[in-house]
């Protein structure tokens, strides 16, 4: 990703995302994190 750069994505890769609820948005918004590069994402859903 150009606009973010190196030290953007090595701080991306570095970060932790806690996810409260996987239904209709919280699916997307989990895929878009891990898209992104975000190295750590936690998923709480009570549905499941």
């Amino acid at each position: 990703m150009p606009e973010v750069g190196e030290e953007g994505q090595l701080k991306l890769l570095d970060s932790k995302v806690l996810l409260i609820g996987a239904g209709g948005l919280g699916s997307p918004a989990g895929l878009y994190l891990a898209a992104a590069g975000v190295g750590t994402i936690g998923i709480i859903d009570n549905d499941v």
